[in-house]
């Protein structure tokens, strides 16, 4: 066969042929491109973007509650309302997302909003109610000092894992100062599959757990509720943060590290003797500047503050922990005048 004969036999065997097509994206990439859309103002694809989201399984949920959000910047009230009404029909659970976001301020006083409303305040309580019978029963990574004595009040330390996180490595990181501290030591999992680990998802879900931890330590290890410290990385240090600022009588000590400080979503609780926080985070860190931001709200508010930033760390701890661990519990405890 000549070769001008194969080029023609390509030619027709190649328009015979089913044509090549992309492969569909993922709702991960759906909902990425959804955000960069919706940043950027531009609604017709945020919305076209949600609306294919919530034609999949896995973000049938979110994607119905951003079509809304969506649609109602858009100016198009109605369908907004109808997309709502959607994600409440299919199990949208975030009662405070829908109570606080400006988004849906154009359809906040509709008939459908308030039903949505009602839907989403029903799935919040029925998934909050089932997150606690679960986390009642889980047992929770506790790690108690060589010195501990069952008969005399420890001190107390709570750390909460970054999203996708799992207790074991952060338990492995704070072991050594928290017994030199004579600290027991608690690791939670927040639960919510996260990737490949867990989520603070919720934050009713995060308070919860924070407090009912402490409660359950009291119980069952002695421990001494004037002296309970929080930390927390990443996202942990996010509800380290959230928590720490809304109940401050119930803690020593607050030490996020590598988080986001969101003024609007951490209100302080007045307190008279506000515990002292340490902010660690690295120089390289994207979220730096949150924490610099903080130090000013939260010494007005009497907390004690002192900002560690690590040079040359990103969004990590430093490859050798103890050390800056050990200045900032120094710090926490010898403003708090405790010895643990």
């Amino acid at each position: 066969m000549t070769n001008r004969s194969c080029a023609i036999l390509f030619a027709i065997l190649s328009l015979l042929a089913p044509p090549l097509t992309a492969a569909e994206p993922t709702p991960r990439q759906l909902a990425d491109q959804f955000d960069s859309a919706y940043q950027s103002a531009d609604w017709a694809r945020a919305i076209d973007l949600a609306e294919q989201l919530a034609t999949t399984d896995a973000g049938a949920v979110i994607g119905a509650y951003n079509a809304a959000c969506a649609h109602a910047r858009a100016g198009h009230a109605e369908e907004s309302a109808d997309w709502l009404l959607i994600a409440a029909q299919r199990g949208f659970t975030g009662i405070r997302s829908l109570e606080e976001d400006a988004d849906l301020e154009p359809i906040r006083g509709t008939e459908k909003f308030a039903r949505a409303l009602a839907l989403v305040q029903a799935n919040a309580d029925k998934r909050f109610e089932e997150y606690k019978a679960v986390a009642t029963e889980t047992e929770v990574l506790t790690i108690t000092p060589d010195a501990f004595d069952p008969g005399v009040p420890s001190p107390f330390l709570v750390v909460l894992h970054g999203s996708g996180g799992t207790p074991e490595p952060l338990a492995e990181l704070y072991k050594n100062i928290a017994n030199e501290l004579g600290m027991v030591l608690v690791v939670p999992a927040a639960l919510r599959p996260w990737g490949d680990g867990f989520g603070w998802t919720y934050r009713d879900e995060s308070e919860w757990m924070v407090l009912h931890l402490i409660d359950r330590l009291a119980e069952s290890h002695h421990i001494d509720r004037g002296r309970v410290y929080l930390a927390g990385f990443s996202q942990g240090a996010n509800v380290t943060l959230s928590v720490g600022l809304k109940h401050p009588d119930k803690f020593a000590g607050l030490f996020p590290v590598s988080g986001h400080y969101e003024a609007d979503a951490m209100p302080i609780t007045d307190c008279a003797n506000p515990p002292p926080v340490y902010l660690m985070v690295g120089a390289r860190d994207p979220f730096v500047q949150t924490f610099r931001d903080a130090v000013e709200p939260l010494e007005k508010a009497g907390f004690p503050v002192r900002l560690r930033i690590l040079q040359g760390i990103a969004h990590e701890y430093p490859k050798r922990p103890d050390p800056e661990l050990r200045k900032g519990f120094r710090f926490l405890i010898e403003e708090r005048n405790e010895s643990p």
